[in-house]
């Protein structure tokens, strides 16, 4: 349970992610958005309506890693605090190490800082010859009425 909403699931949209040697992700907070579910016919990927489901937590996880398959760098870094200042705020590095995961708050859309307890945070620079890869999902949780997730689009960026 988070913020008194009961846990739904984890979304059926898979992201993958492939970084290859000089490639990083900037600092960002991820957002609070409807989940994804399979449509009726099983053959696709259909959103659910915002009423419902929103995600609230993402999971990643790495596939490679820095120990046995020669990956160079390119950890996560979660930030403490909303502004990253080079590397003196992050209190957390997360190195790419096969099955390891980690999960993070997400924010809330229409704001840079997004809500209490959402996490900054941006991947290290991929250094080595061998890309890292790693996939991310959102953790789905049931939506409630004050949610207003219409009214919460993503603007001003």
């Amino acid at each position: 349970e988070i913020d008194g909403r009961k846990l739904v699931g984890l979304s059926r949209r898979w992201n993958i992610g492939k970084y290859y040697k000089g490639k990083q992700f900037t600092p960002h907070i991820d957002g609070d958005m409807t989940g994804h579910r399979l449509s009726e016919d099983k053959k696709g990927i259909r959103s659910y309506g915002g009423e419902k489901v929103h995600t609230k937590l993402s999971a990643l996880f790495y596939l490679n890693d820095y120990k046995h398959d020669g990956v160079v760098a390119g950890g996560t870094k979660l930030f403490k605090g909303d502004h990253p200042d080079g590397g003196s705020q992050h209190y957390y590095e997360q190195q790419p190490e096969k099955g390891t995961g980690i999960f993070f708050r997400h924010g809330i859309p229409g704001s840079r800082l997004g809500n209490e307890g959402s996490v900054m945070h941006a991947g290290s620079k991929s250094l080595g010859d061998t890309p890292k890869v790693m996939v991310r999902v959102d953790v789905m949780y049931e939506a409630k009425p004050e949610d207003n997730f219409e009214r919460r689009r993503w603007t001003g960026f």
